[in-house]
């Protein structure tokens, strides 16, 4: 799983949180070697205007399952994999990128740009509600429920920030910019300070990553500063590697490799200030990063070791193949890079990972975060930076087995061991993330990739 570490997903966590839990086997949670289907080569792509029609399904049932509130607010009950407790949990949804209303908001948000259509600009809006109202919030309660996130670009504030910015283009809403430099004023210099997870999900990387996207639209010299200050304390809380190369120490053991929480996003998140800032001292952290992680490749997995302490199969580290972990998420690392690193070893990386993604495109996860729709965004973001019209077709075919197989089943797929009617509304692992695969798949152009923070 690539979810929040130590917050549990949702910013209750374990203990605050209520509802029903689940005991599961977490072995059971690693990917299978091989896909547990074949992609009929009779599959045709998917249309576009089937695509949108898929994303306006899901978007109809995250609808019928809302829970309006009396002053025009909705909410959903969500689940989420505690690893820590080895449970599911049921519990309403929080504020965050990841899993909270921000992504669901993010996706109907796209959707309403795509369509034109007001009624998901409405639930975009009643969505994001109870957000807005805590953000102007002095009070100390209210303020904690955002603090509490840390400050990450899936899980953190960073995420908030990216999202309020995202949607105030796709509604073409200002008022939502401005909550957005409501959201980055509460990620501090103290609470920069205080992250140790430091990674794109939960920590300063991903900080780094919502306050561009601000600064981007805003030229605020104020919102760069604040990135700036997220990539001084990754640099300063660096650890020298058994390989000598220094990175981060986001995981319990040894330094983690990949996308979600390891040395593959952090170098991804510094290389994108360096392009802002051109500090080389930023690259140079990143190449060294990158270095580490080549470490710890196998050439005959085409992959890079999973050194997660419960992704160990009798003590011995993994392959995965997914956005959060191993070759997808790197190779997607290093193609949103190759404007400031573009190298003979950073291209045979690209070209190694995208050949290990094909061969792996198809697991029984649906989801952006561990599934297909991760996996199908690395090819379509290949096939937009290296001209590869040949991938888009593959990805518009596997989105079209996809829709084939959550027809015969019942539903997408979001939870191993699980039945297939578990439902989820988030971004990363719900329907609202598959939901804007959909979208991206038929406006690539026009809508962003949220699984790069562009």
């Amino acid at each position: 799983m690539g979810g929040p570490r130590g917050v549990g997903g949702n910013e209750g966590g374990w203990e605050g949180g209520w509802g029903v839990r689940f005991d599961i086997d977490s072995s059971k949670w690693r990917e299978k070697s091989a896909a547990t289907s074949v992609l009929d080569d009779q599959v045709s792509p998917i249309s576009e205007e089937e695509s949108v029609q898929q994303a306006i399904h899901i978007a109809q049932d995250l609808q019928r399952r809302a829970i309006q509130g009396a002053d025009g607010s909705v909410t959903w009950i969500g689940l989420n994999f505690l690893p820590q407790a080895n449970r599911f949990q049921l519990q309403p949804i929080g504020n965050s990128l990841y899993d909270g209303c921000s992504g669901i908001a993010l996706f109907l948000g796209g959707l309403t740009k795509i369509t034109g259509d007001n009624q998901w600009r409405d639930l975009c809006l009643g969505a994001l509600q109870p957000l807005r109202r805590i953000l102007p919030d002095s009070d100390p309660e209210s303020r904690q429920k955002l603090t509490r996130l840390g400050i990450g670009g899936a899980a953190g504030l960073g995420s908030i920030v990216y999202s309020l910015v995202r949607i105030s283009e796709f509604l073409e809403d200002r008022t939502l910019l401005a909550d957005a430099k409501q959201a980055a004023g509460l990620i501090t210099r103290d609470r920069i300070a205080a992250d140790q997870q430091f990674d794109l999900v939960a920590g300063a990387a991903g900080a780094i990553l919502g306050l561009l996207t601000l600064y981007q639209v805003t030229a605020d010299s104020g919102i760069l500063a604040q990135a700036t200050n997220c990539g001084d304390h990754l640099l300063n809380h660096r650890v020298i590697s058994e390989t000598g190369c220094k990175t981060w120490a986001t995981g319990a053991e040894k330094p983690l490799t990949g996308f979600s929480h390891g040395a593959a996003g952090i170098a991804y998140a510094l290389l994108r200030l360096y392009d802002v800032t051109q500090e080389v001292v930023f690259r140079q952290a990143a190449e060294d990063a990158i270095a580490y992680e080549r470490h710890l490749f196998s050439a005959t997995q085409g992959n890079w070791l999973d050194l997660r302490s419960y992704a160990l199969i009798d003590g011995k580290p993994t392959y995965m193949t997914s956005w959060c972990h191993g070759a997808p998420g790197i190779g997607l690392a290093r193609l949103g890079s190759l404007a400031s690193l573009d190298t003979p070893d950073i291209r045979a990386e690209i070209a190694i990972a995208l050949k290990t993604t094909l061969q792996f495109s198809w697991q029984n996860i649906d989801h952006p975060c561990c599934g297909n729709c991760g996996r199908m965004e690395v090819l379509l973001v290949a096939a937009q930076k290296l001209l590869r019209p040949d991938l888009v077709e593959i990805v518009k075919k596997q989105a079209n087995w996809m829709v084939r197989r959550a027809e015969q089943v019942g539903g997408f797929h979001l939870f191993p061991q699980c039945p297939q009617d578990v439902y989820n509304p988030g971004f990363f692992q719900g329907t609202a993330g598959i939901g804007y695969q959909f979208l991206r798949l038929a406006h690539p152009d026009l809508l962003p990739s949220v699984l790069l923070w562009n």
